[in-house]
């Protein structure tokens, strides 16, 4: 039996394609974001819900982590891949950083979604 990797090409200024192994999830990818430094892909899928992070550079995997309720947004609150914030389904704001998990608080309404400014450095949550 031969399995097939799925991947995803990148092609830079010389014309050399490279690509991304193992760039799949169990069922499907909700929304997927490039860090600012541009070197990481952060993507969100589901069932189970989880977290992927692909490295540009080395092209792999560069972690996974599982989250316990479904995702509506996410953002990237650092040049690179080391904070993340989770808006979730159940009215909470999940905080990552390097280490994994970091801190959940909850927010008052349902939020559809979030928009971080960078040069203010403030996380804007948008609800209906």
């Amino acid at each position: 039996m031969i399995k097939y990797k799925k991947s995803i090409l990148q092609i830079n200024k010389d014309r050399v394609i490279n690509s991304v192994f193992d760039f799949n999830f169990p069922s499907l990818i909700k929304k997927i974001k490039q860090t600012e430094d541009g070197a990481f892909l952060v993507a969100y899928g589901e069932y189970p819900p989880q977290i992927r992070c692909f490295d540009l550079y080395n092209l792999g995997l560069k972690f996974q982590r599982t989250i316990n309720c479904e995702v509506k947004d996410f953002q990237i609150i650092s040049q690179n891949w080391e904070k993340l914030v989770l808006l979730r389904s159940d009215k909470f704001l999940e905080f990552h950083s390097k280490a994994g998990y970091y801190y959940q608080i909850k927010i008052p309404s349902v939020s559809n979604s979030l928009f971080f400014d960078n040069l203010s450095k403030i996380l804007y949550i948008f609800s209906i």
